[in-house]
């Protein structure tokens, strides 16, 4: 019984961020560099010796109540699937349906059913994908918090080798201030153009033209279209039953299609962006931390100096008031429950279908469901990454720090730089908008508009009318929040990739510094 209450808890009830402590392991001297003196010093046997590596690769602990040895199938599908959606394959998967889909609406000229075969797959898509988002977010934070802890764990033990090894110096070294050549791993092809298709969707220019085409869509508004309701009409223009009106059905179906074709693109592309973005990342962060036990391993050489490092405590995002709750919903969209709450919604609309004759309502319905929960999502999406990116850099920030003071302990004259914040007025606007947008206020102000909404559509019965008034608001704001989200993540990968530069440069200096002093030594 208490076997199966942990497998629900692990599986559905979402985890809340909570500090945790981490400890590095000491990175032993590297076997080439071990003399009997040093040995002795260490208290490394010859069996030992021979066991060691050029230098240990990083081994750290994480002492957390669920560690990923504790984790569910459930939550361990749902990383799987966050990386699937995140890859090439989800990319060109998703760019044949919608060439598909376009040369369909041709050869049958653009029918209804068409239009909502679009707007209700665009709208699970999205919804499904909001989870994912969610998961790919939360996860790549966590990950990131662990590099950063295993690198604090180190930095007081650096410090204390290098301080007692530069005090240990009779003589004055010469060192090098040219910038070291460190160059990030390159892009493939398909990389670059999926970089460039991304920071283009999220440029200014783009979202300016988004709204260009909003608008002319409510100024098509006042044409007379013709209705797809069934003869005989009243009149052409009059009566109740007209041939022709104004402000239709048909009217929100074009915007509501248009803006889903948005959505889709949009969410594909930002899943893929932060995928391949955050791998690049890890990728580079893991080389640091390699160069920085290696740095360990031979400040000991050095110093003779086998002291552990320090166990540090990592604190999560600090949140507060309607903060908390935004957190605890986004962990609910992001785990298994979430999933849970989807599959559930899906079996129940199957099931009303033959009850509503699978009419357009029908069909409507999911996507109105959908349309209004993302519309929420959407928000909160963007709130909890302005969030967690803002507590990331500091982190980064501190990191720098640190290195910087490394660096000034061995009389490295260098100087670490920080990303540029320099903006043109273009750049200050869409920054300003973005924080508009990301702020706890936008995500009270998403929850009062979906309750109007639903007010209004009950008002009209939940007529067709009725839920393309909730579809059409939420889907044009859901896409505009999307392309934000874009925007905000080509910014954000900028600074994260400048300062890993950064973190490798300091890490190289120290590095070929140790190395030379080794070398003087033999």
């Amino acid at each position: 019984m208490g076997s199966t209450r942990d497998w629900i808890k692990r599986s559905f009830v979402p985890r809340q961020a909570t500090a945790f402590s981490i400890q590095s392991t000491v990175v032993q001297p590297s076997s080439t560099l071990l003399s009997p003196i040093s040995r002795e010093v260490s208290g490394i046997s010859e069996k030992e010796k021979d066991e060691f590596s050029e230098y240990e690769i990083d081994q750290f602990q994480i002492k957390e109540e669920d560690d990923l040895l504790n984790h569910s199938y459930i939550d361990v599908m749902l990383k799987i699937f966050v990386r699937w959606a995140g890859s090439i394959t989800v990319f060109c998967i998703a760019s044949l349906i919608l060439i598909l889909w376009i040369v369909i609406g041709i050869v049958y000229k653009a029918p209804e059913t068409w239009q909502i075969i679009m707007q209700d797959g665009q709208s699970i898509q999205c919804y499904i994908w909001d989870t994912l988002l969610m998961r790919q977010q939360l996860d790549d934070s966590d990950r990131f918090l662990a590099f950063y802890g295993r690198l604090k764990s180190r930095f007081s033990m650096h410090k204390q080798l290098l301080t007692e090894f530069h005090r240990s110096q009779k003589k004055v070294h010469i060192r090098s201030t040219e910038t070291p050549t460190v160059d990030l791993a390159e892009e493939n092809w398909f990389d670059r153009q999926a970089t460039l298709f991304s920071k283009i969707l999220g440029s200014a220019p783009a979202i300016i033209l988004y709204w260009i085409g909003v608008f002319v869509w409510v100024g098509c508004g006042a044409l007379k279209l013709k209705t797809d309701s069934d003869p005989p009409y009243t009149g052409r223009y009059s009566g109740s039953n007209p041939e022709y009106v104004s402000w239709s059905d048909v009217w929100q179906m074009y915007i509501n299609t248009a803006v889903a074709v948005v959505l889709l693109i949009s969410s594909v592309v930002l899943q893929n962006v932060r995928a391949r973005n955050n791998k690049f990342v890890r990728n580079e962060l893991n080389k640091v931390s390699l160069l920085d036990s290696k740095i360990e391993g031979t400040s000991r050489y050095l110093t003779g100096n086998m002291e552990p490092n320090k166990e540090v405590e990592v604190l999560p995002c600090k949140r507060k008031g309607f903060e908390k709750v935004i957190s605890f919903y986004a962990a609910i969209i992001g785990s298994g429950i979430g999933l849970a709450i989807s599959v559930l919604v899906f079996i129940v609309w199957l099931a009303i279908g033959h009850l509503m004759q699978w009419d357009s309502n029908w069909w409507l319905i999911i996507g109105t469901y959908t349309g209004l929960v993302g519309y929420i999502d959407g928000f909160t999406l963007r709130e909890t990454f302005r969030a967690i990116t803002a507590y990331d850099e500091a982190k980064f920030d501190e990191l720098l720090d640190d290195s910087q003071e490394l660096l000034t302990i061995l009389g490295i004259d260098y100087q670490l730089q920080r990303p540029s914040t320099k903006f043109n007025i273009q750049q200050r606007i869409s920054v300003y908008v973005s924080n508009a947008c990301s702020s706890k206020y936008s995500v009270m102000a998403s929850i009062f508009t979906v309750v109007a909404l639903l007010v209004i559509a009950s008002g009209l019965k939940w007529s067709v009318t009725g839920q393309l008034i909730c579809n059409s608001p939420t889907m044009i704001i859901e896409g505009f929040c999307l392309l934000i989200l874009i925007q905000a993540h080509v910014w954000a990968d900028y600074q994260r990739r400048f300062t890993v530069r950064q973190l490798a440069i300091s890490r190289t200096l120290i590095a070929r510094f140790l190395d030379l002093e080794v070398s003087a030594r033999r």
